[in-house]
């Protein structure tokens, strides 16, 4: 027997044990036993795979088996060149093929657990799985010593599929050991109560400080809330103030607006045309004032004025027609004598 063959056998014989109080206990119970296959089924223990017995039909009818049962199909060369032949042939070997491999699912019943014949071959096909899983080597059999049906139970709920190798196990057996260690040792224990009843004072001082801390602070920072909140109502107050005031100036605007629209309703449309006439005229004639009034008064700053205005329309209009007849070298002259039809002797009438 090869090494990796004993480790496998004592790994089997130290878990089939385990997976038979795992089953028992689990069975007490509904909710429990569907937990506990739901954890078989996804550490892989359920799931086996096996070669096919179904043999598929032939492609065609003309083949030969050799020593392995491999099947070579024998056909004439023109077989190929007839379409029907051919096309049937490529239809079969194009449809699905049933797989050389079936997957067979382990079934657990709940009420044969009880039945020891039933919960060993179980436990021992379960077993068989859990270390073909694993793959334990020969270093690995001490670890899973410490292995009981509890921490069996806590591997098969925290690990998965990826994580369950032995090397994680191994290490969750070594701590819960060394925990198990320290819990019994009476000099560890004593040490811890001691430190404990140590600590207590210094957690009740570091508490009292921090809630003197927690009080101050408290208090300063509702007194600037306070006075944020103050701040925020007057501020508020103000602008409520300035809303109601300019919404009163906006009503009053806005009253006045529709009694003059009642009173223009009301009025004649020759009145209304004659008096928007008549506002027109006024302007006008208050401008022609205004401007005679300048003139009178200082003469001389209303011909700059006069001068300004001429030279703002004048400049453009010059520089538009520059660009306009000045590029090619003809002057406004030659363009006037030119669309008047006129000679260099000749003046428009």
């Amino acid at each position: 027997m090869s090494p990796e063959n004993r480790a496998d056998e004592v790994f089997m014989d130290l878990h089939r044990p385990l997976f038979e109080s795992v089953l028992l206990s689990a069975s007490g119970d509904e909710k429990r036993w569907a937990h506990r296959v739901k954890t078989f089924e996804s550490s892989g223990l359920l799931d086996f795979q096996t070669a096919s017995t179904l043999k598929p039909k032939p492609v065609i009818e003309q083949f030969v088996e050799d020593a392995d049962g491999e099947r070579m199909y024998l056909f004439g060369e023109k077989q190929l060149d007839q379409p029907r032949w051919k096309n049937r042939l490529i239809r079969k070997l194009k449809a699905p093929r049933p797989s050389k491999w079936m997957r067979y699912r382990l079934p657990l019943h709940r009420d044969k657990v009880s039945d020891p014949q039933y919960r060993q071959d179980i436990a021992k096909v379960l077993a068989f799985k859990w270390v073909g899983h694993l793959k334990p080597q020969d270093m690995d059999i001490m670890y899973m010593r410490l292995m009981d049906a509890e921490a069996l139970e806590h591997c098969l709920d925290k690990f998965n599929l990826i994580s369950l190798t032995p090397d994680n196990l191994n290490d969750y057996l070594l701590r819960r050991f060394a925990n198990e260690l320290l819990d019994k040792n009476e000099e560890f224990n004593a040490l811890i109560a001691r430190m404990q009843a140590e600590f207590v004072p210094i957690r009740e001082q570091v508490m009292a400080e921090i809630r003197e801390i927690t009080a101050k602070y408290r208090a300063e920072s509702q007194a600037a809330m306070d006075a944020i909140a103050e701040e925020a109502r007057l501020r508020a107050d103000t602008a409520i103030a300035e809303i109601q005031a300019r919404a009163a100036v906006n009503k009053a605007s806005y009253e006045r607006f529709l009694a003059e629209n009642a009173s223009k309703s009301d009025e004649d449309p020759q009145v209304a045309f004659r008096r928007t006439v008549d506002a027109s005229i006024a302007r006008r004639n208050a401008a022609i004032k205004r401007l005679g009034r300048m003139r009178r008064r200082k003469p001389l700053g209303f011909m700059w004025w006069a001068a300004s205005r001429l030279a703002i329309l004048g400049i453009p209009v010059a520089l538009a027609m520059f660009m306009e007849f000045g590029e090619d070298g003809t002057t406004i002259v030659e363009f006037a004598r030119e669309y008047f039809g006129l000679s260099d002797n000749q003046q428009p009438e």
